[in-house]
């Protein structure tokens, strides 16, 4: 894993990128949190003072939202491109994330119940990175 941090959000991004996968872990949000699950992030180098933020260039990879305080982008939402079908979990618990990267599709479940399914992913290939933005 390779670790960024500047001022603002911190990330953690495997060294290696990956096409089609299956990407399962579990979560815990602290009340107020904010946090994302990057996917098919095309890597790039992270300098002492940080990079544009992931996900936001066209070719970039998404992310995927864990926030319950952004009524936009609430988790499970691939953030800024479709919002979670429904919020399956909460804060101060642990929860499990299960996300399917499928050719151009992804499909996000929280507790084993379905909250998304995205088609248009922009990138074909990338990493897999960690979000913290706080709280």
């Amino acid at each position: 894993m390779i670790a960024s941090h500047a001022r603002g959000p911190g990330y953690l991004f495997t060294k290696e990128e990956f096409t089609d996968f299956t990407l399962e872990l579990e979560s815990w949000i602290s009340k107020g949190g904010n946090s994302g699950i990057f996917i098919r992030q095309p890597w790039r180098e992270f300098g002492p003072r940080g990079d544009t933020r992931p996900g936001q260039r066209a070719t970039d990879g998404v992310e995927v939202q864990l926030d319950y305080n952004d009524p936009k982008n609430l988790t499970g939402s691939i953030y800024n491109r479709r919002p979670c079908d429904k919020v399956a979990d909460s804060e101060e618990r642990w929860n499990r994330y299960r996300i399917a990267c499928e050719g151009d599709r992804v499909q996000v479940f929280v507790d084993d119940q379905q909250v998304n399914d995205f088609r248009g992913l922009p990138s074909p290939k990338g990493a897999i990175g960690l979000q913290m933005h706080g709280g």
